[in-house]
């Protein structure tokens, strides 16, 4: 078992309570957790996927909230990874 599996095990256990509490910033808290364990996998792909759930489900909270400045952070570290990532010979350091 890899160090990812029983934190997204435990990830998916809380969000299935949360989406039947119908918990908004409590799912998209999950959601940008998820988002934290695939960027550290390099799976920015993936990432990206659950960094925009949690910034759907925060849509309804003001721009200043600090979940939704926390997950808009989350997302741009993201992309900057990404551009580093396809410049030429990144992973040779």
């Amino acid at each position: 078992m890899d160090n990812y599996q029983m934190p997204f095990k435990n990830y998916q256990s809380a969000l299935d309570i949360y989406i039947q509490l119908n918990t908004h910033l409590s799912m998209s808290m999950i959601y940008n957790n998820m988002g934290t364990l695939y960027t550290k996998q390099k799976d920015l792909d993936k990432a990206f996927e659950f960094y925009g759930k949690a910034l759907q489900l925060l849509e309804i909270l003001p721009d200043t909230d600090l979940h939704v400045e926390m997950v808009k952070n989350a997302v741009k570290k993201v992309k900057s990874e990404d551009i580093f990532r396809q410049q030429p010979n990144w992973n040779e350091s």
